[in-house]
């Protein structure tokens, strides 16, 4: 078995300047789980689901998105 069995073509990327909530919000609506962090077509990071929830408030405060 070869990585490219696995590879997709029609990668979704973000760049750095993009929003944290944008990036959950491209990765809910392609139901993946990492996104590549790409900069004039070079691969410079991943950002994952599992990151983004380290760094977004718990849902068990009362801080919201609107209040951030």
């Amino acid at each position: 078995m070869y990585v490219k069995e696995y590879m997709s073509t029609n990668v979704i990327t973000c760049t750095p300047d993009t929003l944290v909530l944008d990036a959950q919000k491209l990765m809910d609506m392609h139901n993946i789980r990492r996104l590549p962090v790409v900069d004039k077509g070079k691969l410079i990071g991943i950002i994952t689901q599992d990151r983004i929830r380290e760094v977004s408030p718990s849902p068990a405060t009362s801080l919201t998105v609107s209040n951030i």
